[in-house]
């Protein structure tokens, strides 16, 4: 299966990433508690997801 990084893991992050480890992908979650792994989950990914808010969005 594929290799996905969600970056976010909030309302919309969170479930995306749990559905995709449901599908059988290896899943990564980047947050701002692991920000520094981000590099090396991104360069293995074979899919990425940017589920962060909007600054100033509603």
């Amino acid at each position: 299966m594929s290799n996905v990084v969600v970056i976010g893991a909030g309302n919309v992050g969170g479930p995306l990433a749990e559905a995709s480890k449901a599908a059988g992908h290896s899943v990564t979650a980047v947050t701002r508690s692991n920000a520094d792994d981000a590099v090396a989950a991104l360069r293995s990914a074979d899919f990425v997801v940017l589920a962060v808010p909007l600054p100033g969005g509603a």
